[in-house]
């Protein structure tokens, strides 16, 4: 067929399309280009978030440092665009030492532009306004918050269970059950560091906020808890819909300081220190446990499951 033949043909098709697509009811025209990008693919903020987690580690001595080192080469084998500390960011005070316990260590990560969202344990309590306040926190003054760092893939809810613990700020429990039940997130992911459940000898079950906190996160669906407090590494087998974990050894450390037959222990090491490091998807929330020598010392995986709300 002679080039002009095909150009001629070629018209033809185009306006018979065109004519039946404005001929034929219900037949979809061409969307918008911001449309498009809705229908094709989904938002990324929404697809996955890497995440590290890290707790009782502010030491400023070799302990604290040799995780902040695992930290920057786990980064550097695969970057991730924050990090959740469980509480006890200082052991020493504030005054003049939050550089000493948290910009020097994380100086690497906190220059390649990761942020870290902060916790409040009990041995930040002396110095708990200036950590509030402290940029680098990312605590926006408050003692208690919410975060959303990738869409509505996950909302994290950051308590004070200090408070909890010592019988202050009632308030906090309207608050977090309000943030709860209006939450949109796929993902509800409660962070705190006195754990409700906990393998550990030298704290263990934190009564106060099994009693208070616990059942508000059954009760709206929130899958993940993470913790802090007892110097150990663990992760407990599903209590009421929540799987819990503990990620209290990125400095501090207690050898021998395991319950063994302690019910629904799924993993559990106080040998090491280290820190959690997550891949999390609409459909799971997988962890690796990072040793401070760089090892992976254990991995798993926690699925999405619906949690309905129970009847008040």
């Amino acid at each position: 067929m002679r080039k002009q033949d095909q150009d001629r043909c070629a018209t033809a098709a185009a306006a018979v399309m065109l004519i039946a697509a404005i001929l034929t009811p219900g037949l979809a025209r061409p969307l918008p280009a911001s449309d498009q990008t809705q229908v094709d693919s989904p938002p990324p903020s929404t697809a996955a978030v890497r995440f590290a987690v890290i707790g009782d580690a502010g030491t400023a001595d070799e302990h604290q440092l040799a995780v902040a080192r695992q930290m920057l080469a786990e980064y550097e084998r695969k970057p991730f665009p924050f990090v959740i500390t469980v509480g006890d960011n200082t052991y020493l005070g504030c005054k003049n030492r939050l550089k000493d316990v948290f910009e020097v260590p994380y100086k690497s990560l906190l220059s390649r532009g990761v942020k870290f969202y902060a916790t409040l344990g009990n041995h930040d309590e002396d110095c708990a306004d200036e950590q509030i306040a402290y940029p680098l926190f990312n605590m926006n003054g408050k003692r208690f918050y919410t975060f959303k760092p990738a869409g509505d893939l996950v909302e994290f809810f950051v308590i004070d269970t200090t408070l909890v613990v010592n019988g202050k700020a009632p308030e906090q429990y309207d608050w977090l059950e309000r943030v709860l039940r209006e939450s949109k997130a796929i993902w509800k992911i409660a962070v705190f560091h006195h754990p409700a459940f906990s393998p550990a000898k030298a704290h263990g079950d934190d009564k106060d906020v099994a009693l208070r906190i616990a059942p508000l996160l059954e009760r709206y669906g929130v899958r993940v808890g993470l913790t802090g407090h007892d110097h150990i590494l663990a992760k407990l087998l599903p209590r009421n819909g929540v799987d819990y974990f503990v990620c209290g050894a990125s400095a501090k450390m207690r050898s021998n300081g395991i319950k063994p037959d302690y019910p629904g222990l799924e993993y559990a090491e106080d040998e090491f220190r280290g820190f959690f490091i997550v891949e999390l998807t609409p459909e799971s929330f997988d962890y690796s446990v990072i040793s401070d020598s760089g090892a992976a010392r254990y991995r798993g995986s926690v699925p999405l499951v619906a949690v309905k709300a129970r009847a008040n």
